[in-house]
């Protein structure tokens, strides 16, 4: 999942958004408990002005990182909420 992840980042940076927000729209529907998913979901939507959209996935992150943490996706997307304001 992280490879598949991490490729969504790639193409993000790359330029193509939409095309990155889809892969990880695919990608949770298939597999809602990667964390790191949710969190780069999360920041795509912010960064397109979708604070409705990455407020609700940042919370689905914290939900999904509630079993293994790993990448930091908890403190992550709580700082990301804080700052958009709950």
């Amino acid at each position: 999942p992280a490879a598949e992840v991490d490729r969504a980042i790639c193409v993000f940076y790359a330029g193509e958004h939409e095309q990155a927000i889809a892969d990880l729209e695919a990608f949770v529907a298939r597999d809602a408990t990667f964390a790191p998913a949710w969190a780069n979901l999360g920041m795509f939507y912010e960064s397109h002005g979708d604070a409705a959209k990455a407020k609700k996935v940042y919370r689905t992150a914290i939900d999904a990182a509630e079993k293994d943490d790993t990448y930091g996706v908890k403190d992550y997307a709580q700082q990301r909420l804080d700052a958009l304001g709950k």
